[in-house]
């Protein structure tokens, strides 16, 4: 802990910041472990939880949530790298 203005303060609690390529491979992980618990790819899951099919646990909400996530980093990666020649794959 440090003093700032006369009170005490923690110090940041994952020091720097991660990188965009951090994040997208740590949700492509817990992703494909949930393809691999459930033996379907997220794709289905989603199609069977639209129709009712597969109910939507808390387990199934954390994975739909990671997925939009991952497509909304892809999406801001490959905006943020566009004409510089670089890919934003994690």
């Amino acid at each position: 802990m440090s003093r700032r203005n006369g009170a005490l303060s923690r110090p940041p609690k994952h020091g720097k910041p991660r990188r965009l390529s951090d994040h997208t491979r740590t949700l492509r992980r817990r992703i494909q472990r949930f393809e691999l618990r459930y033996e379907m790819t997220t794709e289905q899951m989603l199609e069977r939880t639209a129709t009712g099919e597969l109910r939507e646990t808390a387990e199934i909400s954390q994975w739909q949530y990671d997925a939009d996530v991952l497509d909304f980093l892809t999406a801001k990666g490959a905006r943020s790298t566009a004409g510089s020649g670089l890919t934003a794959t994690g």
